[in-house]
């Protein structure tokens, strides 16, 4: 079991601030700018949750649909701070979908609003797909555990696949806390003790070897637990924290793997 992490919100605030991805666009008008320059365009309304958007890049030629959730531990984040991966990965013939969902410093929202909203986007959202796509689920930090949720959530072989980046795996007591889990742990959530119910799919963890806010062993517990065959572990990057990949000088190289990922996942 990870060791306890304290004062858990600022760091992750701190790591995002120092990327160059991570900017805040209060005004809705400048966030449709910003979106619209990246590639992607905003989904339609039923499929927002609290007061940011969802966002889509526009492809139409993709063979694989990654649909991916923001970090930021329930408190923070934004769709927004991914876009740069949009078109890199549409070159590689990957569409990203990125959902809303509410978080506590804009929505007063709790951790299960966030995986409720996490779970509507995903069912209307399949709605109108197509149904001989691969279908990759993923997310970052608190992201990640809101695609363990949804792995969990859904029919069983929805997904061809799981992506996740420094994941949330353990908000038991001595696991991640912030303002939205407290220390005495949130047993009901935690994807350690639920691992079980998993289906056995492919999946690919990416963890930096110097994470501070969530500790490289939730990850390697995790993986125990669920005893997967088909899941791996890479310690990546070696260096930069929590939330690294989103650096520029690892963009390239994690749109690589999620590349390579994505084709060793069955259609």
């Amino acid at each position: 079991m990870a060791s306890k992490t304290s004062a858990v919100v600022t760091p992750v605030l701190e790591s995002l601030k120092s990327h160059a991805v991570f900017k805040r666009y209060k005004d809705r008008g400048n966030r449709k700018k910003k979106s619209k320059e990246a590639g992607f365009a905003f989904t339609e309304s039923r499929l927002n949750f609290g007061k940011r958007e969802s966002l889509i890049f526009q492809i139409h030629n993709q063979k694989v649909d990654i649909i991916f959730f923001h970090g930021g531990g329930a408190f923070a984040g934004e769709p927004l701070s991914l876009v740069w991966a949009g078109k890199p990965l549409a070159e590689k013939g990957i569409r990203l979908i990125l959902p809303s969902y509410r978080v506590l410093s804009r929505d007063r929202s709790s951790v299960f609003d966030a995986i409720s909203d996490a779970e509507s986007f995903v069912h209307k959202f399949l709605k109108k797909l197509p149904h001989d796509r691969r279908l990759i689920v993923g997310g970052a930090s608190f992201g990640g555990l809101l695609a363990l949720h949804i792995l969990r959530a859904m029919p069983e072989k929805t997904f061809n696949g799981i992506l996740l980046v420094n994941p949330v795996c353990d908000t038991t007591r001595g696991g991640f806390s912030n303002k939205q889990i407290p220390t005495s742990g949130l047993d009901d959530i935690s994807p350690n003790l639920y691992c079980d119910s998993l289906p056995q799919v492919p999946c690919l963890i990416l963890h930096p070897a110097d994470d501070q806010v969530v500790a490289l062993r939730q990850t390697t517990d995790f993986l125990s637990r669920w005893r997967n065959g088909k899941a791996a572990m890479e310690v990546w990057p070696r260096s930069g924290g929590h939330g690294a990949f989103n650096l520029v000088g690892n963009q390239g190289k994690f749109v690589e793997k999620c590349s390579a990922f994505s084709e060793k996942c069955d259609a």
